[in-house]
């Protein structure tokens, strides 16, 4: 680059590659394809971030010895082998 009044002008081949990155379409599936994960990864995160607490309180429900799963399990009686 050519130095202009102590600015750097930008030259031909600064100028051909700008052109080439606008009107060049290579590569562009393999940008929306990462944007598309990174879009789907924060949304999942997000959406785990909002239910972490129902998941939880769900959990501790099922497992509460008084009113949860265990306080319905009736364990068989063991069988004694003569």
């Amino acid at each position: 680059m050519d130095c202009v009044n102590g600015h750097r002008q930008p030259t031909v081949r600064t100028w051909g590659l700008l052109r080439r990155l606008l009107i060049e379409d290579d590569g562009q599936d393999i940008v929306e394809y990462a944007f598309l994960g990174a879009f789907i990864g924060i949304a999942g995160w997000l959406t785990l971030q909002a239910i972490e607490d129902g998941v939880l309180e769900t959990y501790q429900i099922w497992l509460d010895p008084t009113s949860g799963t265990p306080s319905v399990w009736e364990p068989p009686e063991p069988i004694v082998v003569p």
